[in-house]
């Protein structure tokens, strides 16, 4: 696990358990968004079954919300699930029928598994109560609570906690990134690798530059500035990502000014009001300009 900065105490006692032979069949690693965790799931599985590391390897198994569902009817193929559904449980249920193919183990990763509905859940907790053999689970979230209690009490957790910054500066040696920018991506990351690595991207890393920089002009603005800032925004396709960038912003500035908490309340409920159906996302962020 020689790739994976950070996270010192989580790798270590791994290694423990894999020299005593102690692996159990089921973790939740949980922890923030982007924090490493499913970096760290595929780092252990090429440590346990010396594998490829690649989605393709045929004893890992992935599962995400964003794979199509198999039977999903056909009028909504063109759509994406935000939902895991029974049917990829049944296609894990299948893969950890069959015995490792390469390895000593048969990985199976769920990723973001507080988005699985209660058929599904209902479903892995059956996989759960007669575990197969030579077979690990790992359970990705963000939201360890989503999961009901009967999954979380047959899987052992895993905490993933933020790196320092001497960790993520580490990461960022061998980027041709400037001082400024490693500073900035450093702030902005919060000790999250995973943001870091996404920082790192010179396409990604200018627009969170501009998205901060036009918050902090729009600021200062006019009302008028913050009407026509809003309407610009929400037809755009990076609205979403920009009020993260803002908030990641706010929420690493809290240290140096604690005006910047009821900011950083208003941004969650935008983030919250944006992520419900129908919402009017120009009328959200409007209301959002005019009161900060």
């Amino acid at each position: 696990m020689s790739d994976l900065v950070g996270h010192k105490k989580v790798k270590k006692y791994f290694k423990n358990l894999i020299d005593q032979d102690l692996l159990g069949h089921a973790y939740i690693f949980h922890g923030s968004e982007m924090i490493g965790k499913r970096t760290f799931a595929m780092d252990l599985y090429a440590l346990i079954n010396r594998g490829s590391r690649i989605q393709g390897d045929p004893d890992l198994f992935i599962l995400s919300s964003n794979i199509k569902e198999d039977d999903e009817k056909k009028e909504e193929e063109e759509e994406v699930s935000d939902v895991i559904k029974i049917s990829s449980i049944r296609q894990l249920k299948s893969f950890f029928s069959l015995s490792p193919y390469l390895g000593p183990y048969r990985m199976a990763i769920i990723d973001d598994a507080h988005k699985m509905n209660s058929e599904a859940s209902n479903a892995l907790l059956k996989v759960l109560e007669e575990p197969p053999k030579n077979a690990i689970l790992i359970l990705i979230t963000s939201k360890p609570s989503f999961l009901p209690r009967t999954i979380q009490s047959r899987c052992e957790k895993v905490r993933f906690g933020s790196l320092n910054n001497e960790e993520i500066l580490e990461l960022l040696n061998n980027q041709k990134i400037t001082k400024e920018d490693k500073d900035f991506i450093i702030k902005i990351s919060n000790g999250r690798p995973g943001m870091a690595k996404f920082l790192s991207d010179q396409n990604n890393l200018k627009l969170a530059k501009d998205s901060i920089s036009n918050l902090r002009n729009l600021l200062k603005g006019s009302i008028s500035d913050r009407m026509k800032y809003a309407g610009d925004l929400s037809g755009s396709n990076n609205y979403e990502q920009t009020l993260s960038y803002w908030l990641d912003w706010v929420y690493a500035s809290l240290r140096a000014s604690d005006k910047n908490y009821l900011m950083v309340k208003k941004l969650l409920n935008l983030v919250n009001a944006n992520s419900q159906i129908g919402i009017n996302k120009r009328l959200s962020l409007e209301n959002f300009l005019i009161n900060i």
